[in-house]
Formats: C-alpha cells, sequence, structure tokens
C-alpha cells in the first residue's frame, strides 16, 4: 500500500471573484485525492464571498469569509490553524494548478524520506 499523507491547500483570497473559480476547481480536480481545501477570503468587496460560498458544502473543502480586510499574514495564519495536513501548500486566488501538481509533489517528498 502506497502512503498517502493529506495535503492541506490554502488559497488566500481578496476581490478575486473573477479567478477563483478557476483555482478552487483545479484543486479539486486533482489526481492526488487525499487532500482538504481551505478558501479564506479577506472581506472582498467584488462576489467572492458568492463564488466561494458555492464550495462550502463539499467535503474536501472548508470556508472562511472574513468581513473585514485583514491582510495575507493573518488569512494564512488562520488557514494554518484549522489544516490538517502533513504538508500544506499555497494557491494564490488568481492562479491554478496543473491536474498531476500535487500528486507528483507527494511523490518527491515521499522519495526523498
Amino acid at each position: 500500500m502506497v502512503m498517502q499523507p493529506l495535503v492541506t491547500i490554502i488559497i488566500p483570497s481578496y476581490n478575486h471573484a473573477q479567478y477563483i473559480k478557476s483555482a478552487i476547481e483545479s484543486v479539486l480536480n486533482q489526481t492526488y485525492e487525499n487532500l482538504e481545501l481551505i478558501i479564506v477570503d479577506d472581506g472582498s468587496k467584488d462576489n467572492s464571498h458568492e463564488v466561494i460560498s458555492s464550495y462550502a458544502s463539499h467535503p474536501r473543502v472548508k470556508v472562511i469569509l472574513n468581513t473585514e480586510n485583514r491582510g495575507q499574514s493573518y488569512v494564512v495564519n488562520r488557514a494554518l490553524e484549522i489544516a490538517n495536513g502533513e504538508f500544506i501548500s499555497l494557491l494564490p486566488s488568481d492562479d491554478w494548478y496543473l491536474p498531476r501538481k500535487t500528486e507528483l509533489q507527494v511523490m518527491k517528498f515521499l522519495e526523498a524520506s
């Protein structure tokens, strides 16, 4: 049996409603399945909360919606407080992952240990 450690992917976001869906979908479409996604919106003024909230019921997604902007350090630390993964990955909300990114990265980490 191949060990599959839990990977936590954190998406910090602020006013990226036009990009956030692509970022989220790129995580949920990873070939590596043992992952959790934590999305923290930092008080966006656009419709980011609406887009992000549509994923709140997904079993691998945790959503935090700040009502005021607190800054990226606060947002990342907030996500780290609830993260359960052995490995942590940060994905900016205006970026995305290729489908095998997490699988290949975990494989390399495990080979190195």
